[in-house]
């Protein structure tokens, strides 16, 4: 994505007349600002197409970018600024088998493969359930605009989807409500506004025809974040929030989440090196606590001729929400001691994409283990998590793509109990 974004960002600088700065500044004045601008542009397109001859970008749900070209949005001038549209049209249809149980309609977990919501009977009377779905809430807009401020630029982004929409149903019409993804400010390398967590790492996501699919082995967060990036050097100043056992989100953080990365590129590789810092914070029937929790990420892509490698492996105490789309939480509550003890993670996934012209074939494998109190923990919370997965993209046109994917889930509990997923998912995709 950070190549899609200078992409843009270059082709907005690249376009901007220059007939009213010519009259407004004297000659030599504007001669100066070209040859910045053309010194600028011809830096940023070197890198371009350094990372360019590596692999096609890949978006953050895993699907083929190639397909969504966002150097080709559709543009219109304001001004100075200039605003650029696109997004995709998308058709997902899940077939998903559960082996231990019913899961209701309209339940995210019909949307998207999520760890935690594959059912666990501990009695093992609930009998197997299939349902077919067909969803087209992956579906998004997007809105960027570029205005120069001198030598400079700032940009903008805003993202909408239509999925955890609380709006909508299936009855008549399926009307979902947009939500907010991302919506952000970018100038001389600060980003500030609402973004993936920098505890992310992108390029590590494997390609797939759902909107994810290894999801309990992720770090995945979406949230307001004040970030500087300098060379490969990103610090981050991030919006706290401690999920409790049997509590759920407090919002009692005091101090912000603080993330601090470095990005080791080269030819055949792109790998992150992440560490996460966080207060955890407790407060409600005259009880307040607080620990301290930290996590570490090694995640990335290796590439080997146009096929590649994409892993990842973090770990932790307290990170909660960061890791699995929320599967475990931060921490558990201590009521003998009132204290709260914050919970050990450690997850990780590898996937092997090949490439074969306009088809790919993505597999891998996925984990995650909780390491539980168990004397303060109920029998039925989630112990771990696996999953693989075999997908096939088909790019049809630059634009359009279909795929087809196969996922088995297993979730086991602390009572040592398991049930499990099956899901065939058919996609269709186009970019505009």
């Amino acid at each position: 994505m950070f190549v899609q974004g200078v992409s843009v960002a270059v082709s907005c600088l690249a376009s901007f007349p220059m007939t009213s700065a010519a009259q407004a500044a004297p000659d030599s004045d504007l001669e100066t600002r070209i040859k910045l601008l053309e010194n600028e542009l011809r830096s940023v397109k070197r890198e371009l197409a350094e990372r360019d001859e590596k692999a096609e970008p890949v978006s953050e749900n895993g699907k083929n970018d190639a397909i969504v070209d966002d150097s080709a949005w559709r543009e219109i001038e304001i001004g100075e600024t200039k605003v650029e549209i696109g997004g995709f049209v998308d058709l997902d249809v899940h077939v998903s088998s559960y082996s231990d149980g019913d899961v209701p309609s309209g339940s995210i977990g019909r949307d998207l493969y999520l760890p935690q919501l594959t059912p666990v009977s501990p009695d093992r009377q609930s009998s197997g359930v299939t349902y077919t779905d067909f969803s087209a809430k992956t579906s998004r807009i997007n809105l960027a605009t570029v205005t120069p401020i001198g030598e400079r630029a700032i940009s903008t982004r805003i993202e909408l989807d239509f999925l955890l929409s609380p709006g909508g149903n299936e009855r008549i019409s399926n009307s979902y409500n947009p939500r907010l993804r991302r919506a952000y400010v970018d100038l001389d390398g600060w980003r500030i506004g609402q973004d993936w967590t920098t505890f992310q790492t992108l390029q590590a996501m494997p390609e797939s025809a759902s909107f994810f699919a290894p999801a309990e082995s992720q770090v995945f967060v979406r949230q307001p974040v004040i970030r500087y990036t300098t060379g490969n050097l990103q610090l981050a100043l991030e919006n706290p929030n401690t999920n409790i056992e049997g509590v759920g989100l407090t919002g009692d953080g005091a101090l912000p989440d603080a993330v601090l990365r470095y990005n080791f590129r080269g030819k055949s590789y792109d790998v992150a090196l992440s560490a996460l810092f966080r207060q955890l914070s407790y407060r409600k029937a005259g009880v307040k606590a607080k620990a301290f929790g930290w996590g570490v990420s090694l995640a990335g892509r290796f590439y080997i001729g146009d096929d590649d490698i994409r892993f990842s492996l973090q770990g932790g105490e307290g990170i909660g929400r960061y890791v699995g789309l929320g599967i475990a939480p931060a921490a558990v509550l201590n009521a003998a001691s009132t204290d709260i003890v914050p919970i050990p993670v450690l997850s990780g996934n590898i996937a092997y994409r090949w490439v074969l012209g306009s088809t790919s074939i993505s597999g891998g494998y996925s984990f995650i283990r909780i390491d539980n109190d168990k004397k303060l923990t109920a029998p039925t919370a989630t112990a771990g998590s696996q999953s693989v997965f075999v997908a096939l993209t088909r790019r049809l046109t630059p634009k359009l793509s279909i795929g087809a994917e196969f996922l088995y889930g297993q979730r086991e509990i602390e009572s040592e109990f398991q049930g499990d997923i099956s899901r065939f998912t058919f996609s269709v995709r186009q970019g505009f």
